[in-house]
């Protein structure tokens, strides 16, 4: 039994939200923070028919998983290249569909000419810097002919970081995506002695913060109806699991502290 929505439960709850809300821009991740892949296609479309731009980022997709930008049609497609791109830290990407928006795009670089870039100032002139282009190229020739076995590495990251967490903290792993790939985000429930309180989650990262532990924690609702708070802990190959590591061992601490307050 899927203990989370499936596809066509979010493309329903989608279509809801659209039509209750007409936003003139759409604005979403292709990956949610329960780990599972947003229906893009679906949702531009619905989007397309009320007239609203769609603005889907991929920064945790992009590099890690199977995806042909170009088929899901968004009018713009972003994503950081440093994460699983393995490009410099702040370069990022952004994927336009058609032309009509295209000349709306004005990259921030900074050129070493004049500071204009790719300022329409300076068009005229020929002092464009092309660097931004040429890393962008460079990012995905380098991911994709060199560090193809990164993915699986990182993916292995994840399935053994969701087995050691509930190992440690006795809990049932959720399903971390409907599409049948896996993603290197790790999608984790607490110890339920931990999540009693509408303010559980503001609670538990203020207390893993005294271990120097900041974590994204989510509310999950289940296909059940029922929520649950979860860890949502993206695995990189830096450090093979070390950090995981540590936050199961400060949320174990955090529980036999609650037991004792209870206790007492």
């Amino acid at each position: 039994m899927d203990l989370l929505p499936s596809s066509h439960i979010l493309a329903d709850r989608v279509s809801k939200v659209l039509d209750t809300r007409r936003p003139r821009v759409v604005v979403a991740p292709h990956l949610l923070d329960d780990a599972q892949l947003l229906p893009v296609s679906q949702l531009v479309f619905q989007a397309a028919q009320l007239g609203c731009a769609t603005v889907i980022d991929g920064s945790e997709v992009l590099g890690c998983l199977t995806v042909d930008v170009g088929a899901l049609n968004a009018d713009y497609y972003i994503a950081q290249l440093d994460n699983y791109c393995y490009c410099m830290p702040g370069m990022t990407v952004v994927v336009s569909n058609g032309a009509p928006r295209t000349h709306l795009l004005q990259s921030l670089t900074v050129s070493y000419f004049f500071g204009g870039g790719y300022g329409d100032e300076w068009r005229y002139t020929g002092h464009i810097d092309h660097s931004t282009w040429l890393c962008a190229t460079q990012a995905f020739q380098f991911q994709k002919f060199i560090c193809r076995s990164m993915r699986e590495h990182c993916i292995a990251l994840c399935r053994e970081a969701v087995c050691y967490l509930c190992d440690m903290w006795n809990v049932t792993p959720l399903r971390t995506s409907q599409s049948g790939e896996a993603v290197p985000v790790a999608v984790v429930p607490l110890p339920t002695i931990l999540c009693s309180g509408d303010d559980s989650i503001g609670v538990v990262k203020a207390s893993l913060r005294q271990w120097n532990i900041d974590v994204g924690l989510v509310r999950v609702v289940r296909g059940d109806g029922m929520g649950v708070v979860c860890v949502r802990a993206v695995c990189q190959v830096y450090n093979c699991n070390r950090d995981i590591k540590r936050l199961a061992a400060a949320v174990c601490a955090l529980v036999e502290m609650k037991k004792l307050a209870d206790h007492l």
